[in-house]
Parts: C-alpha cells; sequence; structure tokens
C-alpha cells in the first residue's frame, strides 16, 4: 500500500488522493484495533463465542453508519440477494472468524497483524483480474514487500 501511495504522491488528485490515504490508514489502524482486541478475547473464552462478541462489537460499530439506509431494507427480500447475504454471512462471517480465532490461539499478535495484508493484496488481485484495473510495476513492488513482511515476521518465529 505504501508503494503506490508513494508512487502517486506526485499525481494531481489533490484533496480526493489525501482522504483516499487517510481513509485507508483509518482501515488500518481500526484492523490492528481488532486483531488486538480479537487476540484477548480469544485466549480467555471459547472460539465461538469469541467470534460471537467480535460479531457483535463489529455491529455495534457499524450501526450509526448504516441508518441512512434502513430504508432500503425492503430489497433483501429479494431471493437472489437475500441468498447472497446468507452465503456472505456464513463464510465472512462466521466461518472466517472461527478459523481466525483458532489460529490466534496458537500464534502471536503480532504475526496475525501481518497476515492481515492478505485483505488488500486479495482486494488488489479482484480489482485487476475482474475489474480490469491495469497491474504497473508498482503494484508488483507492493506485492513484493507484503511478501517479504510476511517472510521476516515468519520466518524467525520457525527457527527460534
Amino acid at each position: 500500500m505504501g508503494a503506490i501511495t508513494l508512487a502517486r504522491l506526485g499525481g494531481d488528485e489533490g484533496v480526493g488522493h489525501l482522504l483516499g490515504n487517510a481513509l485507508v490508514f483509518g482501515g488500518v489502524l481500526g484492523e490492528a484495533a481488532y486483531v488486538l482486541l480479537a487476540k484477548r478475547i480469544a485466549g480467555t473464552v471459547p472460539v465461538v463465542t469469541a467470534s460471537l462478541w467480535m460479531q457483535g462489537f463489529s455491529a455495534a460499530m457499524l450501526l450509526p453508519l448504516s441508518l441512512p439506509g434502513l430504508g432500503a431494507m425492503a430489497a433483501l427480500a429479494e431471493p437472489s440477494l437475500a441468498g447472497l447475504l446468507v452465503f456472505h454471512s456464513l463464510t465472512a462471517s462466521v466461518l472466517c472468524l472461527l478459523l481466525w480465532y483458532a489460529g490466534l490461539r496458537r500464534v502471536p499478535a503480532g504475526v496475525a497483524g501481518i497476515f492481515t495484508a492478505f485483505l488488500p493484496a486479495s482486494s488488489s488481485l479482484v480489482a485487476v483480474a475482474v475489474l480490469g484495473e491495469a497491474f504497473t510495476a508498482v503494484h508488483g513492488v507492493g506485492f513484493v514487500l507484503m511478501g517479504a513482511s510476511l517472510l521476516l515476521a515468519t520466518w524467525a518465529r520457525g527457527r527460534g
């Protein structure tokens, strides 16, 4: 992410670019807080309970942002959209969190935090493969840096 941001510093995006960087930085801070809170919870309660607590915490944090869209909830009754919502809930929210908390019991929070880099990496790959975004050398540098950070964070741990 840093490589892409630095490559665009000379561009003419202006305030939108700064706002985008601030939003990404806020997302990184939120993800870091989530990992640390999840690590604390995962060590003290069963995995299913930790997943439930974090889903509740996430819902409480996002509730104020969802209030303007409450009028559109009737659209969720459409079968195809409801099916996608159920699929997403079971995979991204339930299955992934159960696996995440089971893994957090076995690795330090710092190592788990490094692996959150897969989220923007997979998003970038989807943007290139599905949405037709151009893959540039800057993206390649970013992927190399991400891979190096994963190796540095996990390699020394396995040797010690």
